[in-house]
């Protein structure tokens, strides 16, 4: 939940943290598996509207190969992640 409020004399916003930013949370202290569910929610929407599809095992595979690994790489690449949201992320694409 971020509350935000306008600075009086400048042109933005305050807000609290974690809040996000290009895709990333922002977030002081040690990163937690919480602040990354918006990342998990898109790959599981993902895979929502892919399993009412009728796709071979090889369709899988290189679905979950290109798509759902590729997905979460801005955020992994910006910001040290706990290893329980790369599980999470590694559960999601082999149970599909």
């Amino acid at each position: 939940m971020v509350s935000e409020q306008s600075l009086p004399g400048l042109c933005c916003w305050q807000g609290c943290l974690p809040t996000p930013y290009l895709g990333c949370p922002l977030f002081s202290g040690r990163p937690k598996i919480s602040m990354f569910e918006s990342t998990m929610d898109k790959i599981i929407g993902k895979l929502a509207g892919w399993k009412a599809k009728l796709l071979s095992a090889g369709g899988k595979l290189t679905l979950a190969q290109s798509v759902l690994s590729s997905m979460p790489i801005h955020v992994l690449s910006a910001i040290p992640v706990p290893k329980g949201v790369i599980n999470r992320i590694e559960r999601l694409i082999i149970a599909f």
